[in-house]
């Protein structure tokens, strides 16, 4: 499997567009939030011939769905997710983050995943592991044959997400790091929702907040 990230919108949110010699192709978290980000997005996939076939959401805050109206019209995907965020499409995040009402486009249906299910886009499977802290439908998508986890907010580089939103919690967000990341292989590698990659053995031996 190959990766290829971009980083989108005023968060610096990151974007994954993961793709196998089959060119199918899963789009996690798409935070392009003008026309230009949707075009380099676009181009990317048009430029390397893939099919778009997954569209995936590791939560549902607007920085990280913000791409997925476009993505939704543009490759015909009905974006995944887990139901413990459907708050958030009912537009209360918009108050919440003092967001304009032109946002509320970000509602759309969603096919609710969870806790051990599996999806494939060409010869890749990604398994969903249910982590909630930073909100209370934070998922994770773990590719173990070829050891790569994507994060989401739950885990960064030296870091972890924020639980002060509604539905997060702090306590919960620990559990989901010590019992359902840690126990991962030490050279997972970790592309998380924002900044840099890292691996489970550097969170485990240096992230002063684990």
């Amino acid at each position: 499997m190959k990766v290829k990230s971009f980083t989108f919108n005023p968060l610096q949110e990151n974007t994954y567009v993961l793709y196998d010699d089959t060119k199918s192709c899963a789009i996690i978290d798409p935070g392009c939030c003008c026309s230009a980000e949707e075009d380099e997005l676009k181009s990317f996939i048009e430029k390397e011939r893939l099919t778009p076939v997954l569209l995936l959401n590791t939560h549902l805050h607007f920085d990280h769905i913000w791409g997925n109206p476009m993505v939704i019209k543009e490759y015909g995907l009905k974006p995944k997710a887990n139901v413990g965020d459907k708050v958030f499409l009912d537009g209360g995040q918009l108050q919440f983050h003092g967001l304009p009402e032109s946002l509320s486009q970000l509602r759309f249906d969603v096919d609710w995943i969870g806790e051990g299910d599996k999806l494939t886009f060409g010869d890749t499977v990604l398994s969903v592991l249910q982590t909630p802290g930073h909100s209370q439908g934070s998922v994770c998508f773990y590719g173990r044959e070829d050891g790569v986890l994507f994060s989401g907010d739950t885990l960064f580089r030296m870091s972890v997400g924020r639980s002060d939103f509604p539905g997060g919690s702090h306590e919960s967000l620990l559990d989901s790091v010590y019992t359902k990341l840690f126990p991962l292989p030490d050279d997972t590698k970790i592309y998380p929702g924002h900044g840099p990659i890292s691996t489970i053995i550097d969170e485990k031996t240096y992230n002063p907040y684990v």
